[in-house]
């Protein structure tokens, strides 16, 4: 979506700088190698790959390579895993296409993916929020949390897939749900975060390396929480998460590649660290080698793998180097969020 690719030349598969691809943007999303966003009049873009039909359309197109839309509108909230999408329309339907392995997009017949956005959940008592990983998570406007997907991130102790969205037991009073690798995450109303999935890398922020926690479990050491994020895309040694205080204190925890999580290391934290090289902060992505902060000032920073920074750091290639210092990138007016390309969608429905 960013201009052409040489399959031939490694150095055309990225962009380094900032490029504009869009605007007129309301919300956006993005999964390991595909991105999807909505225009201001509730139409669906796409582009990326297509391998398993996660941009809606027939896999027999493969990759697309520019801004793209099919006539699909109406769309309010989308979110991404690594190779599916999910988005809600106005009327209240949750929709999905593409990787359904575990059927994380409900019990929908044939292979397992679907390359076409098929109805797989509806409006109950007006769904406020959609997100997921490689399950989804729906959060509902009374503070409930239901899951569907892969049996071992549900949150709760189940046996098998669900196919059906099923409410986690021990969630309540729930206003933001987020995601990592194989993490859920919730914030309740009064600040706290409570985290369930995986947790080789330390993603569930316990100070411990258990494997697994199959129901929700709070991370004691936070509270005043109004933000969380985390990285959904894969990496073989886990996934990282992070949280902003009221005070606009930033938080990381999990794998440190690159020094990914801001705290002036690359030391992997299995319970959560304020991060000291950035301050006052109102928004924060995270992706699998960078985190990308807004600024109350208004300025965008970033750390990690120099060459996804977006500065004009130089260097080799493939040569892997940690950025130990923010990188200012550009200052914007009129930015609000970083809606990140792994990030909850912050959506609410109120018809």
């Amino acid at each position: 979506g960013v201009g052409p690719v040489d399959l031939s030349n490694p150095a055309t598969y990225r962009k380094r700088r900032a490029t504009k691809v869009a605007s007129k943007v309301r919300t956006m999303a993005a999964g390991n190698t595909h991105s999807i966003y909505v225009d201001g009049t509730g139409e669906l873009h796409f582009f990326g790959a297509n391998f398993l039909g996660q941009l809606g359309i027939s896999p027999i197109a493969s990759r697309i390579f520019s801004d793209s839309t099919v006539n699909f509108d109406r769309v309010v909230a989308l979110a991404c895993g690594a190779d599916f999408t999910i988005l809600l329309r106005s009327d209240g339907s949750v929709m999905g296409a593409g990787d359904n392995a575990h059927e994380q997009l409900g019990p929908i017949p044939g292979p397992p993916s679907t390359p076409v956005f098929t109805n797989f959940f509806n409006k109950v008592d007006r769904i406020a929020q959609v997100a997921n990983q490689s399950n989804s998570y729906v959060l509902k406007s009374d503070g409930t949390v239901w899951s569907f997907g892969h049996k071992d991130y549900l949150g709760d102790t189940s046996s098998t897939h669900i196919s059906t969205p099923r409410q986690i037991p021990t969630l309540s009073n729930i206003i933001a749900i987020g995601a990592t690798n194989k993490t859920g995450m919730a914030l309740d109303v009064t600040g706290k975060i409570w985290a369930w999935g995986e947790n080789t890398s330390g993603s569930c922020g316990q100070g411990v390396s258990t494997s697994l926690f199959t129901s929700p479990v709070l991370i004691s050491s936070l509270f005043d929480i109004i933000y969380i994020d985390g990285t959904i895309q894969g990496n073989l040694l886990g996934s990282s998460a992070c949280a902003i205080d009221v005070n606009g204190d930033l938080y990381t925890w999990g794998i440190n590649e690159d020094y990914i999580l801001g705290d002036g290391t690359d030391i992997k934290r299995l319970s959560p660290v304020r991060a000291s090289i950035t301050s006052k902060d109102f928004s924060v992505s995270m992706s699998e080698e960078n985190t990308f902060v807004l600024n109350a000032d208004n300025t965008v920073e970033v750390w990690g793998h120099w060459t996804n920074d977006g500065s004009t750091s130089s260097g080799i290639y493939n040569l892997l180097r940690g950025i130990n210092t923010t990188s200012k990138i550009i200052k914007r007016g009129g930015v609000r969020e970083l809606v990140g390309v792994w990030q909850v969608i912050n959506t609410l429905l109120t018809g």
